[in-house]
């Protein structure tokens, strides 16, 4: 499992705008992973906290940030 950190979430969701690699992860049967600080942090951005909810399928882990 890798999980992203607010950076690299930002990147796929406001530069890249919905990248296919994605979708293609999704196929594959893989899940985008976060912790619930990341979460937190993108919630303090609503342009990018809609890109996230758009996309659905987001996993949010509890204390994954410890």
């Amino acid at each position: 499992m890798k999980i992203f950190d607010t950076s690299s979430i930002v990147c796929i969701f406001r530069e890249i705008e919905y990248p296919k690699i994605l979708d293609i992860c999704d196929d594959l049967g893989y899940r985008l992973s976060i912790t619930s600080q990341v979460y937190e942090e993108i919630t303090e951005n609503p342009e990018t906290l809609r890109c996230l909810e758009k996309y659905g399928g987001v996993e949010i882990i509890e204390g994954g940030d410890r």
